[in-house]
């Protein structure tokens, strides 16, 4: 009954110790470490003699380092640890036949097993296919439902299941012997992940394009150009009257051997006032036949296409506007 539970102690604990696989032997490093951990040891520095050991137990696991990490755990507190320590010396004694080395190793492993602190897990029923870590090493799930041997102090355990989400658990470990009882709660389904939509913008709207103006409207635009073209026409012909009333004048003040100093001003006003005359009534003409255009070209209900052609003309003696077209 000693050896199957020293047995089961040994696998729960070597795993929870997370130490490093071996590296190859390296006898005289391992020696050094060693005598290290020694000298920690005399001087009552348990934790960093401990921690010398099991480096030097990992370059080489031989019987009296293993023995003694295991004594340095039990002086710290780690009473899991010491007694899965002295069990694997017991096995390295009895493998290479010192059976007085071996059953000192037991003795200490019996009297470590009284202190031990267990801890039971209450599993979910619904979860066959649970898996278990303790502070990130894997639990055999033939050893999840037994009472195991753990270091007193902090520890984390994480529950994971296919298709469920992860249950992070801390608990605390008091000294031993005691027995802790740890609830694992129910694994629910993962969340899934609602893949958001990325909302297209609306579409821009709709380009109206110009509607054609109205009969009415074209008409309209048509009689007021036909107005404003009508006034630069009157403007214009009463330019041209008087630039040629002003030129009159300057004939009377003008004979063959030449014009007097105020026929001439007259002479050069006639011809500036006759310029202008011409500039006003030619734009007049353009806006009038503009307009003129703009009302004969109006679509109508009733109406058949018009087509017209309308020309200006002007020139000193007057101007006018020439119109041909069907109607």
């Amino acid at each position: 009954m000693i050896r199957r539970f020293s047995s089961l102690s040994l696998a729960v604990v070597l795993a929870l110790q997370s130490v490093p696989a071996l590296a190859g032997p390296d006898d005289a490093k391992a020696k050094k470490l060693f005598d290290e951990a020694r000298d920690l040891a005399k001087a009552n520095k348990w934790p960093e003699a401990c921690e010398k050991l099991a480096a030097s137990k990992t370059l080489s696991p031989r019987m009296l380092t293993t023995y003694r990490l295991a004594d340095c755990h039990e002086r710290i507190g780690k009473t899991a640890s010491a007694h899965a320590g002295f069990v694997e010396a017991a096995d390295l004694a009895k493998a290479t036949g010192d059976s007085t080395k071996q059953q000192d190793a037991l003795d200490r492993a019996k009297k470590v097993e009284g202190k031990l602190a267990r801890v039971t897990l209450e599993l979910p029923a619904d979860e066959p296919a649970i898996a278990i870590k303790i502070d990130d090493v894997a639990i055999a799930a033939a050893l999840a439902r037994e009472k195991l041997p753990l270091d007193p102090g902090e520890h984390t355990l994480v529950a994971t299941a296919p298709g469920k989400e992860s249950k992070t658990v801390t608990f605390t470990v008091p000294e031993g012997p005691s027995v802790t009882t740890v609830t694992v709660p129910p694994l629910v389904g993962e969340t899934k992940k609602v893949e958001k939509k990325v909302e297209e913008p609306p579409p821009p709207p709709p380009i109206e394009e110009p509607r054609p103006a109205s009969g009415s409207g074209l008409k309209t635009v048509g009689f007021v150009a036909l107005g404003v073209g009508a006034v630069g026409l009157g403007v214009g012909t009463a330019l041209g009257l008087s630039a040629k009333s002003l030129d009159g004048d300057a004939e009377e003040l003008c004979t063959a051997r030449g014009c007097s100093a105020e026929g001439k001003q007259l002479n050069d006003d006639a011809r500036s006032r006759g310029n202008l005359a011409t500039v006003v009534f030619t734009a007049g003409a353009v806006i009038a036949v503009t307009g003129l255009v703009l009302v004969l070209v109006a679509p109508s209900k009733k109406s058949e296409p018009v087509a017209a052609s309308v020309s200006p003309w002007a020139s000193p003696q007057g101007g006018g506007l020439t119109v041909v077209g069907s109607f």
